[in-house]
């Protein structure tokens, strides 16, 4: 295995997704050439930052259960109501089954204009060398 190879198949063995022969190659190309043990590494370490989840700020979870609890319990005496808020779950669900429904109708509207129309009167043929 050469450096140029190992840089190619280096992802998917860090991956363990490599066939037992390119990994033994691998290995033994890593353990000899201090250059692509380097990325190996850094690359190591990218994969294993990307993999893991972001940290969470402290009390986020408990932040999101009371956020949660306040939906729940709806808006209090001092909130507007509809204000600053997103509409209810059935709300949107209504207006997005309203918005299917519209453009079903409007689909079978255009199908059956389409079959009323008169057939068009065939094109002639405007090359001189026609035979039609």
């Amino acid at each position: 295995m050469d450096c140029q190879n190992c840089g190619r198949e280096l992802v998917g063995f860090l991956q363990g997704e490599s066939s037992a022969e390119t990994a033994s190659a691998l290995r033994a190309h890593l353990d000899s050439c201090a250059r692509c043990r380097g990325r190996a590494e850094l690359l190591r370490g990218v994969l294993r930052t990307a993999s893991a989840p972001p940290p969470r700020p402290d009390g986020f979870l408990e932040s999101v259960r009371r956020r949660i609890a306040q939906e729940n319990r709806g808006p209090s005496a001092a909130e507007s109501p509809g204000r600053g808020r997103m509409p209810s779950l059935s709300w949107r669900l209504a207006t997005a089954s309203l918005a299917l429904l519209l453009a079903a109708v409007g689909i079978v509207a255009l199908q059956r204009s389409s079959r009323m129309r008169p057939a068009s009167p065939p094109d002639r043929c405007l090359a001189a060398n026609c035979q039609a």
